[in-house]
């Protein structure tokens, strides 16, 4: 049975250029690609298509999650689209879009590919923090 994708949107009182830097930018998602505060992040990237990513999230006691991938798609500063594997998901799919309304940047996160709904479930968590993070970032 094929797993819905799930979809998150979220609107930030920032320039979408600058919503758009804080995905591309190893050092912006240092300050919020991460569950919450307490979490150290390194983060690098070869930011271009067909180029890659590295995030190592580290919790509080020590144990790190990898996150790496491939960039399919960049059209600046409106869509980001890469491949995430972890050590619980191997290539799925999130496409980041982005579109200025009414003085707003709103974003849309759509990650695809999940083998099941409990991991997918997971992923909504983990991903509804990154992003609260982000908003509090570009405040």
């Amino acid at each position: 049975m094929k797993i819905a994708p799930l979809a998150l949107k979220k609107k930030f009182h920032a320039p979408i250029e600058k919503v758009f830097e804080s995905w591309s930018n190893p050092e912006a998602m240092k300050q919020w690609f991460k569950p919450d505060s307490h979490w150290q992040v390194i983060s690098k990237n070869t930011f271009k298509v067909g180029g890659t990513y590295e995030h190592v999230m580290k919790s509080k006691d020590g144990k790190e999650y990898i996150h790496t991938g491939e960039y399919k798609e960049i059209i600046r500063p409106t869509k980001l689209v890469f491949t995430w594997n972890s050590e619980v998901v191997k290539n799925t799919l999130v496409t980041i879009e982005l579109k200025e309304v009414d003085g707003y940047t709103e974003l849309t996160l759509t990650h695809d590919l999940f083998p099941t709904e409990d991991i997918k479930e997971q992923h909504n968590q983990g991903w509804n923090g990154c992003l609260e993070n982000l908003l509090h970032h570009l405040s």
